[in-house]
């Protein structure tokens, strides 16, 4: 209940949200940020913590934006969560209780990863719609959903802005012939998804041609030779 309180004066106290342009193009946009870890503090040669996420995350919307330029989007899609932030609590743990090395207190690591999103929710608004989709991770699952209530709030009164915030742990967005699915990968064996798919979306699962899983959680470098994505069944 206090929650809702907090998220109806900040509703309150919303800024204005440009308009974006209207276009008739054919395409979506995924702005595919996973694991950001914001608030982690971490040091190998280079210090990372919340300044360095910050300016990382914003340099890396405005260069996904540039890539942009010259195609006709219609609509931007923006998972939320996916470990977004690095803790889940006050005592600087995940959901699970694994103590974090985490750089300030939880309320200063909150709002600048929230202000890091805004920034860049305002900045897709330049070019289309957006769509921000919660996908909880297993670092953030309880502050990723605060997130997407402060977010929904926020934009409460942009048009252009939708906010999923459906508990659901995997969510599907088609596109056209095309079928996207967003799960934080921690929880299923990957040669199950097909099937989960199938089973959980089978009316998208049927109207569409071309169908994938975008996942986070795995903090590895992969190189996949002739292709870069692994195929179960078709």
């Amino acid at each position: 209940d206090a929650f809702d309180k907090l998220l109806t004066r900040v509703a309150d106290h919303r800024p204005a949200s440009p308009d974006p342009p209207g276009r008739a193009g054919p395409y979506m946009a995924e702005l595919s940020l996973f694991d950001v870890h914001f608030g982690k503090l971490a040091w190998d040669g280079v210090s990372f913590n919340t300044a360095t996420a910050e300016t990382v995350y914003r340099d890396a919307v405005g260069a996904l934006l540039d890539r942009l330029a010259g195609w006709d989007i219609e609509r931007i899609v923006i998972p939320v969560g996916n470990d977004f932030f690095n803790v889940d609590n006050w005592n600087n743990t995940t959901a699970k209780g694994t103590p974090q090395d985490s750089d300030g207190p939880f309320a200063r690591v909150f709002e600048a990863g929230s202000m890091a999103l805004v920034h860049a929710v305002d900045r897709c608004l330049t070019v289309a719609p957006v769509e921000l989709v919660w996908v909880p991770g297993n670092h953030d699952p309880s502050t990723s959903f605060y997130l997407v209530r402060w977010l929904d709030a926020w934009y409460r009164h942009a048009d252009a802005v939708t906010v999923d915030r459906d508990h659901r742990p995997r969510k599907y967005i088609r596109h056209g012939v095309n079928l996207v699915g967003f799960t934080h990968g921690d929880q299923e064996a990957h040669r199950d998804l097909p099937a989960i798919m199938a089973a959980e979306v089978p009316e998208l699962w049927a109207a569409t041609q071309w169908r994938e899983f975008h996942l986070g959680h795995f903090h590895r470098a992969r190189q996949t030779v002739p292709r870069s994505t692994d195929e179960f069944g078709g």
